[in-house]
């Protein structure tokens, strides 16, 4: 599975047009307006990174309005090694998830 999170910068006046032709690309699982350089942030699943691509050029990019998009791809590494981990005090929290393209967490500022 290839998951790509999607900047997507629209033609002034194009945002409702773009957002309501965004929510009919099939890849599409999560889609956000945003204020500032970018006016949308789109988050695409697709089986490989192939076909990730495939669908930014076919369904994102050819849409009337889109004038720029930048995509992060989303990686998996290990979490840290258990004595990596011994750097957090007990008084501290810190959440590390089973499946390391999960979000991690920290909730204490480390020292």
């Amino acid at each position: 599975m290839a998951t790509g999170f999607v900047l997507i910068k629209t033609a002034p006046g194009r945002e409702k047009a773009v957002f309501a032709e965004l929510l009919r690309v099939p890849a599409l699982s999560e889609l956000f307006p945003l204020f500032g350089e970018y006016d949308f942030i789109a988050r695409l699943e697709a089986a490989d990174y192939d076909a990730l691509g495939q669908t930014l050029v076919a369904a994102v990019r050819s849409i009337k309005g889109v004038t720029r998009t930048e995509t992060l791809t989303v990686t998996s590494f290990d979490p840290a090694p258990r004595a990596a981990r011994s750097t957090v005090s007990a008084s501290q929290s810190r959440t590390v998830p089973a499946d390391s393209r999960s979000p991690i967490r920290l909730e204490a500022r480390r020292r």
